[in-house]
């Protein structure tokens, strides 16, 4: 492990639930209608006490009305804090017809990252309407630490956890942090469980948070330039805010 990467991107972990309802008949091309968000919705899935504004604690809906959808139409949210993907959920029609589709984001046990949302809808791979909102306060400190596969065309983390990788895979570990200081230290601790014989592959390594605020700091990892690609086993990361442990060390495995 002796070639080592860093990328800077902004990210949000957000878990999607999805809730949809739909009236049947169809008069013209599939279209979406109004897209609102809100606190709530109701049993059709129409918003209840619109907002856009919320607490980091706070579930946040998008309800979607839909207009002539034929089956297999898709709607997608795409969700972006400061113009980077941040997440995404997606719905397939199962029947024809007109109605709302809802949708909700919960959550993580540390709350949403504060900053300024867009949550685009897509239908059938075409953007028909963005809705913006906003996430005000929480805590300060990480967030949540994902351990994904790679990257995407905009250097974003690709959407996925992994929980293992390859022996020449590039690991990629993204730490969401919220409402930080300048100059705050991540520090990145990777520990080998194995035999003695590849305790060199357990190191540390630092990186420095440039700006305040809530954000997401990527550190990749490649395998070795010789060829030999990573040690097989199992392994740990533990990741620091200012010398302070957030929660437990991370295990994932190199097969």
């Amino acid at each position: 492990m002796k070639t080592r990467k860093m990328l800077i991107a902004v990210l949000v972990l957000v878990f999607p639930f999805i809730v949809s309802i739909i009236a049947c008949g169809s008069s013209g091309p599939p279209a979406i209608g109004d897209v609102v968000v809100a606190r709530s919705v109701d049993a059709d899935s129409k918003p209840v006490d619109t907002t856009s504004t919320f607490g980091p604690s706070e579930k946040i809906y998008i309800s979607v009305q839909v207009k002539d959808l034929v089956v297999g139409s898709v709607v997608q949210i795409q969700y972006k804090l400061n113009g980077v993907l941040v997440e995404k959920s997606d719905i397939t029609a199962d029947q024809a017809g007109s109605g709302y589709y809802g949708f909700s984001l919960t959550p993580s046990d540390l709350g949403h990252a504060s900053g300024t949302y867009n949550a685009e809808v897509y239908l059938d791979g075409m953007l028909a309407k963005t809705v913006t909102y906003s996430v005000e306060g929480g805590k300060a400190g990480i967030i949540d630490v994902v351990l994904s596969s790679g990257l995407d065309a905009n250097n974003s983390p690709l959407l996925d956890k992994v929980t293992s990788y390859g022996v020449n895979d590039t690991f990629y570990f993204t730490v969401q942090v919220n409402n930080v200081a300048a100059s705050s230290e991540l520090k990145f601790v990777i520990e080998y469980a194995g035999n003695d014989t590849y305790k060199a592959n357990s190191f540390e390594d630092t990186m420095i948070i440039k700006e305040a605020g809530p954000g997401q700091y990527t550190y990749s990892l490649d395998p070795p330039t010789d060829g030999s690609g990573h040690a097989t086993g199992n392994y740990t990361i533990q990741v620091y805010l200012d010398g302070e442990p957030f929660g437990s060390p991370i295990p994932f495995s190199v097969q």
